[in-house]
């Protein structure tokens, strides 16, 4: 995030107080590994993910979505979290 001082017009960069740089830093190579993974989901089970995890919605409202049973939505996320963390646990052994 980045803010301006309004009486000089300098642009300060704020970080999340409390955050060191190193941790900001894992932070971020954190999120971008998960992202690399994600990426790596056929998109049956990427759309799955997506949907249960950054969007938070619910079984049933994903089966909606994708006018699937609710089994079908249970057994895309089973499959796509195991292997998003088998795909996790390969890059971060590199």
């Amino acid at each position: 995030m980045v803010e301006i001082d309004g009486d000089e017009g300098i642009v300060h960069d704020v970080v999340e107080p409390g955050k060191d740089p190193y941790s900001l830093y894992l932070n971020n190579h954190d999120a971008a590994r998960v992202r690399s993974a994600i990426q790596q989901l056929s998109v049956d089970l990427r759309e799955i993910i997506l949907l249960r995890e950054f969007e938070s919605m619910s079984y049933q409202e994903i089966a909606t979505v994708l006018n699937c049973p609710l089994g079908t939505v249970m057994s895309r996320l089973a499959r796509a979290r195991t292997k998003l963390r088998s795909l996790l646990s390969v890059t971060s052994i590199r």
